[in-house]
């Protein structure tokens, strides 16, 4: 911060007050420069000290806070609505050769949160079990976050999900986030480029060996 301070212009037939008052402003001022231009935490008292870290750190603290009210807390007031519905198709065929089974369930959750949709099917052909299973999520997520989720639910080693929210489009397997995109740009952990990849005015050949081959704006 820089302080800047306009002083009038005395005449010669000023009274010597009035000089003196002007010579008292201009050290006054030029104090305050320096006292501003050296301004550090240090120089504010502990109190002062206090709520200005708290200030800062007040958006970082918000989630602790929030923990630490639930974990200690004596009244807990909940009230909730909550919509529940479950579908279910059957199907069967049986012949000489073997019996096939179908069976789809579709399960919906609505409260004040948003809506999570699961789907399973389970089929068995003659003894053959496959089983498909996912859902989708629509309002607020994991994380505080409104957007939606689809989830692959059939592996239980790698699960697949995708998420989109208002800032980002994210793509998750195993529980980490192997690409996403935001501000424009699209952020990939590993990428197999099946196809044709161009960058500008340049387009990548791999017929023979690697080459960058100009094609044009």
């Amino acid at each position: 911060m820089e302080l800047n301070v306009d002083f009038p212009r005395l005449s010669d037939k000023a009274a010597p007050d009035l000089v003196k008052l002007k010579n008292c402003m201009y050290r006054l001022t030029e104090q305050l420069k320096y006292v501003l231009s050296n301004l550090d935490e240090g120089n504010f008292s502990a109190n002062v000290r206090n709520a200005i870290g708290g200030v800062e750190t007040a958006r970082q603290d918000v989630s602790s806070l929030r923990e630490a009210i639930i974990r200690t807390a004596t009244v807990v007031r909940s009230a909730e609505e909550r919509i529940t519905s479950v579908m279910k198709n059957e199907y069967a065929a049986i012949s000489d050769i073997g019996t096939y089974t179908e069976e789809a369930i579709a399960s919906y959750e609505v409260d004040g949160r948003g809506i999570e949709q699961y789907f399973r099917v389970i089929s068995d052909t003659a003894g053959a079990v496959e089983n498909l299973s996912g859902y989708i999520k629509t309002g607020v997520l994991e994380g505080d976050e409104i957007g939606v989720e689809i989830g692959d639910l059939s592996s239980a080693t790698s699960p697949f999900r995708v998420r989109l929210t208002g800032q980002r489009l994210s793509f998750i397997c195993g529980g980490e986030e192997v690409a996403y995109m935001s501000d424009s740009a699209l952020f990939v952990t590993k990428a197999n480029i099946r196809g044709k990849l161009t960058l500008g005015n340049y387009e990548i050949d791999t017929t023979d060996g690697l080459a960058f081959r100009y094609v044009g704006a």
